[in-house]
């Protein structure tokens, strides 16, 4: 059995096939640059399937927050950013997967 897992980290994603040890697929780098995950601990999330009883099921992942490039040096020297204000969402399932930015007003 083939097993598949997305893997989101920084500002990218992989799809990857761990029982071959292998890349299955890239995913194009989120379009700001900025990092999402790890060290600036944002947030993703796949969101519910859709097309179930389709012939191809839609999968859409969803990531928010995190902080601005060099945050965490800046913040070793006390001067702390805030936070990112925008999510993007991918749809991993479409043949030519593109990030769409959103931006949100915190506060």
């Amino acid at each position: 059995m083939t097993r598949i897992h997305l893997i989101f980290a920084n500002n990218r994603d992989i799809l990857f096939d761990y029982t071959k040890n292998a890349v299955v697929k890239t995913y194009p780098q989120l379009p700001d640059g900025n990092p999402r995950c790890y060290p600036s601990t944002g947030s993703a999330v796949l969101l519910p399937l859709r097309n179930l009883d389709g012939s191809a099921i839609v999968a859409e992942v969803l990531v928010c927050g995190g902080s601005p490039k060099g945050a965490y040096t800046s913040a070793q020297n006390g001067n702390f950013m805030g936070v990112l204000d925008t999510c993007s969402r991918i749809s991993v399932t479409d043949q030519n997967p593109q990030w769409v930015m959103e931006k949100h007003g915190y506060g």
